[in-house]
């Protein structure tokens, strides 16, 4: 396989981001470099909220318009190093190796600024945040999970919010 072959197969269409499948190989990648050697590691998951109703009431292009906003925003915000990934129809996710919470949270408002300031009306972003390692951190699946609660709470507290999850998943 070519390279550009290799990268048009590891790339979502829409966004121009890394697909669900390349971004999990590294997430469990990075997550044992971060055990292992004790190395800092961020990971970001972005919720993007009114992306139903911007397409019934603008139809498809607006969409597609949305996802390129998307994918180039965090492009631009986004480190060589970084992995960049369209994780679901609605959840964006930017693995940050080197990086600890601080440094996740300045990223994730600079993305959510940029984002809203083109977005359409009714187009949100909520964002969880996780650092690996953590004590009683043991498996990439936890580290995911509290990541995944810090935006389901983000998504309770309202529009645009950002939640650091640390604590053990229950």
């Amino acid at each position: 396989m070519e390279q550009k072959e290799l990268v048009d197969f590891l790339t979502d269409e829409e966004t121009g981001l890394f697909q669900s499948t390349y971004f999990h190989l590294r997430l469990d990648e990075e997550f044992k470099k971060s055990i292992r050697y004790g190395w800092s590691y961020a990971l970001v998951l972005l919720e993007v909220n009114g992306v139903e109703a911007l397409g019934e009431a603008q139809g498809a292009g607006a969409l597609q318009a949305l996802w390129v906003q998307l994918g180039n925003v965090i492009l631009t915000n986004s480190r060589d190093c970084d992995t960049p990934a369209r994780i679901s129809s609605t959840r964006l996710a930017v693995l940050l190796p080197g990086t600890e919470v601080e440094g996740a949270k300045i990223m994730v408002q600079r993305v959510m600024s940029d984002v809203l300031d083109q977005a359409s009306d009714g187009i949100s972003l909520d964002a969880g945040v996780a650092e690996s390692p953590q004590v009683g951190l043991e498996d990439v699946s936890e580290f995911l999970a509290r990541a995944e609660r810090g935006v389901e709470t983000a998504k309770g507290q309202g529009a645009n919010q950002l939640v650091v999850w640390n604590s053990p998943s229950v």
